[in-house]
């Protein structure tokens, strides 16, 4: 079914099949969105919880450059999703640091580690949003579980969908349509319905 041309599809994700439409969530927009947010609230340690290292190399890095901000290598964390609540250890480690040197910002990359990251940040005692502010990536409209008040932002499946189903219809209608899809991510204020 895959290698019939006549077939409009979409893969969600990048580069994943010949001759199919790729709609790929824009990462790099998270991570661009999530730093401007973090420095305009004065939160300048700060540190990163992802499921794998793919962000970090490929988004992260050349972000934190472009804004002259550092993020320790120690404080770039790669968690393996098959154990998400490592999670809460590494932000109960992070937050056992002296306040005036522990992180003041955390990005969690990945919303498998939400949950047990805000687990952590509870044992740890650490309130947010007064000590540490907290971008949690986020999948509409069911957001992962967090007790605390994390700044959620990620992406819509209901956009993902209808995007894929606006461009399948023009293709049956025999209309052009683009060679990918691109979804920004959107802040918890910027979802309608949520």
């Amino acid at each position: 079914v895959f290698d019939d041309p006549s077939l409009p599809r979409i893969a969600i994700g990048t580069d994943l099949l010949p001759r199919t439409l790729n709609l790929d969530m824009d990462n790099g927009s998270w991570v661009e969105r999530a730093l401007a947010r973090l420095p305009a609230r004065r939160r300048k340690r700060i540190a990163w919880l992802a499921g794998g290292d793919l962000l970090e190399n490929e988004y992260l890095l050349p972000a934190l450059a472009k804004r002259r901000l550092s993020v320790p290598p120690a404080w770039r964390i790669p968690l393996g999703l098959s154990c998400p609540r490592g999670a809460g250890r590494v932000v109960q480690l992070l937050m056992s640091l002296p306040a005036t040197v522990r992180p003041n910002g955390l990005l969690i990359a990945d919303d498998n580690l939400v949950e047990h990251a805000a687990a952590g940040l509870v044992a740890s005692g650490v309130r947010v949003p007064d000590d540490l502010d907290v971008v949690a990536h986020t999948n509409w409209p069911w957001p992962a579980p967090a007790v605390l008040p994390f700044i959620r932002l990620g992406f819509d499946a209901r956009e993902i969908l209808t995007r894929c189903m606006d461009v399948i219809d023009a293709r049956r209608r025999g209309q052009p349509a683009p060679r990918g899809i691109h979804i920004p991510a959107r802040f918890e204020e910027e979802i309608e319905n949520k």
